[in-house]
C-alpha cells in the first residue's frame, strides 16, 4: 500500500511540474511590450518607436500612436500553443485602419502565426515566414 501512495505521489508532482513548465510561456508572455523594431522578408530593418502589444489571458490588442499624437487600438484574440503564437485580430479594425495596420504590422490579413524564437522577462522575438518581430517588456 505503502508504495502505491509513493507512487501516485511521484506522478502527481511529475504532472503538476509538467503543467507548470508550460504554463511558464504563458505567464513570461502576459504583459505589455513595446514593438522596438521588425525585419522585414526583404531584409529591411524598421524601428518601430509607436506600437504596443498587450497579451493577458488570450486577450490581445496593439496599440498604435499614430504622428498626430492619437491612437489607434487593434483588438483580438491569440493562443499561445509550445512555440506557436497565433494572434486573431477583429477585422472591422483592420478594415478601418488598414493603412496603418500595414505600417507597423506587415500584414496581409487578420490572422498570423507566429514562431517564438525567443521570449523572457524581458525580450520577446517572433518570426513569420522571413519577418522578425523584436519587443521589450514595457
Amino acid at each position: 500500500m505503502r508504495n502505491i501512495y509513493k507512487v501516485y505521489m511521484l506522478s502527481s508532482l511529475l504532472a503538476g511540474v509538467m503543467l507548470c513548465g508550460a504554463c511558464s510561456d504563458e505567464k513570461e508572455l502576459t504583459g505589455k511590450w513595446k514593438l522596438e523594431r521588425y525585419e522585414t522578408s526583404a531584409g529591411d530593418v524598421c524601428e518601430v518607436d509607436s506600437a504596443f502589444f498587450n497579451f493577458m489571458k488570450g486577450t490581445f490588442s496593439m496599440i498604435c500612436v499614430c504622428p498626430d499624437d492619437e491612437y489607434v487600438t487593434f483588438f483580438g484574440n491569440y493562443v499561445l500553443h509550445d512555440d506557436v503564437l497565433d494572434i486573431n485580430l477583429r477585422s472591422g479594425d483592420v478594415e478601418k485602419y488598414g493603412g496603418l495596420f500595414r505600417k507597423y504590422l506587415d500584414w496581409d490579413g487578420c490572422s498570423r502565426s507566429f514562431q517564438v524564437e525567443g521570449l523572457s522577462r524581458r525580450d520577446l522575438q517572433l518570426a513569420h515566414g522571413d519577418s522578425v518581430l523584436y519587443m521589450r517588456k514595457y
